[in-house]
């Protein structure tokens, strides 16, 4: 028996076929199975992702809305001791919201498509603008009522109106609809 007659025989019983069948059909499990998991890890990133981004738009609007007027409890006019922590910790939670929704991005960052980096880029932007100007804000406080003073509110109120109430959301809701367009995630419209 030569080598043409057994392939001929093994063509015949299927034997090869099957075997062919099992290999290929075991490679396609494995990448399936590892393609499965990395959508899944990336849905995961995501879903972290937006979620530290909605915490961080609602301090930022607090943050903007907020001009101190509460700590002012005292008959002396000295701010109060307990308002003024209050307020100290509510700024550090909100800037930790901030950071911690850029740093979770920038360590995930080979995961997203350009797009979405540029989305992102741009919050970076406009969340910039309302930390830098609440910071500068502050400074005045203590020149309550002053022209500087007056002046600098005007600013953190057309600030407010512009990146707080239409920016930042804007560019959430493009991320939004990016997302669910690109993963396919209970998109609507």
């Amino acid at each position: 028996m030569n080598w043409t007659e057994i392939i001929t025989i093994l063509l015949g019983t299927g034997i090869i076929t099957t075997l062919a069948q099992l290999f290929l059909t075991n490679n396609l499990n494995k990448r399936f199975f590892r393609f499965s998991n990395l959508y899944k890890d990336k849905i995961d990133i995501i879903k972290e992702l937006y979620k530290l981004l909605i915490k961080a738009e609602q301090g930022v609007k607090i943050l903007m809305i907020e001009s101190k007027p509460e700590i002012i409890n005292g008959n002396d006019g000295k701010p109060d001791q307990e308002s003024t922590k209050n307020l100290v910790e509510f700024n550090l939670k909100t800037h930790d919201a901030i950071n911690s929704f850029f740093d979770f991005f920038d360590q995930n960052e080979i995961v997203f498509e350009d797009e979405i980096v540029q989305l992102i880029n741009r919050l970076k932007v406009e969340f910039n603008k309302v930390e830098n100007n609440h910071t500068y804000a502050a400074m005045w406080e203590n020149s309550r009522g002053s022209k500087a003073w007056d002046k600098q509110m005007d600013k953190k109120s057309d600030l407010y109106e512009l990146s707080v109430l239409k920016e930042i959301p804007e560019l959430k809701n493009e991320l939004k609809i990016f997302l669910q367009k690109q993963y396919k995630i209970l998109y609507a419209n």
